[in-house]
């Protein structure tokens, strides 16, 4: 090193050394401060994009500061000190930043059109394209401002729609159906969906509880809208005056007259349908417009889909159009063992009606003259169904009795299974002859049995057999007359048979022979 340089080193020496101590002093409260203010920045709580503009603005706006004019010494002059420059974000300038908009102010937009306003405006413009020039093209425009004018009108506005309406009829107390709706009877071959369609339409015909069902259906249709009319396509005019009779019985005397049958076999499906679109057209006072068959309306058959639900859709359209409660009467599927309606026009029925109610034959009952009842669907909650049985009289009047649960297509199939293979096993010599139900056998072969039964010297007797003792002189009489061995079970069901039939009558706890077989 050279002697200047020595020289202006030992020259600046001593005015080093006078900022030597306090410097490092100031130096470590300037950190401090530095720290606490970047500790602060971090707590800033930013939301959103202007917290996000702030930060950034934050961050920015800190400018590097002299050490010289950070320190102030006391008695000191304004001497140069070491140009010490701390980091970018370490003081705030004092630049007012920009103002930012009130977020917390919502922003009014324009109120955007009601989707009938727009089906109006799409009207408008359709009429405004018309070319009276071109005639198909006028009437291709003017259908669709007409679809465009009903769309409008069938907008729900819910002021409007506060009150379920009033039930066309009630089953146990709850709504089957109202006007408007459609209702589908579904069933098997003789489970008599014909009966239960006149126990339906003799209740809708009159106000109030139907007389023989103990007020269980209860008919609401207003005073101008109780006519009830069905259309027979399948039975012969005779059958269809009995089903007449029988319905028109039912009703309380003064609302008999509102049923009537129209008998429409051998018509063909199209003009089956234009006749059924007329009589809701000509009847102003019709309230109920029933169909029995279904599966008449159809040229190609019910398993025509196409077709199907051309008809399925003209029925709940007239029922709509004109509020009617419309029915119809179609088959089960067979393959399917599940109570569906049959074909395609059954499943589609099915589907829009708001009611859809199966009928067979109760199980249990000997006779066979029971038949039941199960809701496979109701749009509203689901009404308790009902059973019934047909009185012997002469227009087989049906009554209502209480409940029976109807058999599972299961248990219908196992015991069918178990018959064909008992039968068969009999056959080929490998089995007992299965003894057949009491209704598979002829009325001479009861009365063989029965007239055993009662020349017993037990029954002889004068006070009556218990059942105890009734059922191993019944067991055994079929046994001389059938050659059958059976059981209690099957014993009782012979007895259940016997008391239907009138081979038997119980008083209290025991069993006598009728007085008019004494006789």
């Amino acid at each position: 090193m050279n002697k200047n340089t020595t020289e202006t080193t030992e020259a600046q020496e001593p005015e080093a050394s006078i900022y030597d101590a306090q410097t490092q002093r100031n130096l470590a409260e300037a950190q401090e401060r530095y720290e606490a203010e970047q500790e602060n920045l971090g707590k800033i709580n930013y939301k959103g994009h202007l917290g996000a503009q702030s930060k950034t603005q934050a961050a920015t706006t800190l400018a590097p500061i002299p050490m010289r004019q950070r320190l102030q010494f006391k008695g000191e002059s304004q001497a140069p000190a070491p140009e010490l420059i701390f980091p970018a974000a370490y003081k705030r300038t004092t630049t007012t930043p920009e103002p930012q908009p009130n977020l917390s102010v919502s922003i009014s937009a324009p109120e955007a059109p009601s989707i009938a306003d727009q089906i109006k405006q799409a009207a408008e413009q359709v009429r405004q394209q018309a070319d009276p020039a071109n005639a198909t093209k006028a009437a291709e425009l003017e259908a669709l401002t007409t679809s465009y004018e009903e769309l409008r009108r069938r907008i729900i506005d819910p002021e409007q729609h506060k009150q379920a309406p009033t039930p066309a009829l009630e089953m146990n107390g709850k709504t089957c159906f109202i006007p408007g709706e459609l209702f589908c009877i579904s069933g098997q071959a003789k489970s008599r969906k014909s009966f239960l369609l006149a126990i339906f339409a003799a209740a809708l015909a009159q106000q109030g509880g139907l007389g023989l069902f103990g007020g269980v259906l209860t008919g609401k249709l207003p005073a101008n809208k109780r006519k009830i009319l069905i259309i027979d396509t399948e039975q012969a005019a005779y059958h269809t005056a009995k089903a007449l009779k029988r319905a028109r019985s039912l009703c309380n005397e003064a609302d008999a007259q509102n049923i009537e049958y129209i008998h429409l076999n051998g018509v063909s499906p199209t003009e089956l349908l234009k006749m059924v679109e007329a009589a809701a057209q000509l009847h102003p006072d019709l309230g109920g417009l029933i169909i029995d068959n279904g599966g008449d309306l159809l040229e190609r058959g019910e398993n025509d889909e196409q077709e199907a639900a051309a008809v399925a859709n003209k029925l709940n359209h007239l029922a709509q159009q004109y509020g009617l409660v419309v029915g119809v009467v179609v088959h089960n599927a067979r393959t399917t063992g599940s109570g569906d309606a049959a074909g395609h026009l059954g499943t589609r029925l099915a589907r829009k009606a708001a009611l859809h109610i199966v009928v067979s034959k109760a199980p249990g009952t000997a006779d066979k003259t029971t038949s039941t009842t199960e809701i496979k669907r109701c749009r509203w909650p689901d009404p308790d169904p009902i059973s019934f049985e047909i009185l012997p009289d002469e227009l087989g009047t049906p009554a209502w009795v209480p409940y029976i649960k109807p058999k599972t297509q299961r248990t219908q199939d196992l015991e069918k299974q178990y018959k064909e293979t008992a039968d068969a096993r009999a056959a080929a010599g490998r089995g007992r002859p299965r003894l057949p139900d009491p209704d598979e056998l002829g009325p001479e072969l009861h009365d063989e049995a029965w007239a055993k039964v009662w020349t017993h010297k037990q029954a002889q007797e004068g006070n009556g057999l218990t059942k105890a003792q009734l059922l191993p002189i019944l067991t055994n009489a079929w046994r001389k007359v059938k050659g059958c061995e059976f059981g209690e079970k099957k014993g009782r069901e012979y007895l259940a048979y016997g008391i239907d039939q009138g081979y038997a009558e119980q008083r209290g706890n025991r069993y006598h022979q009728p007085e008019t077989e004494q006789e």
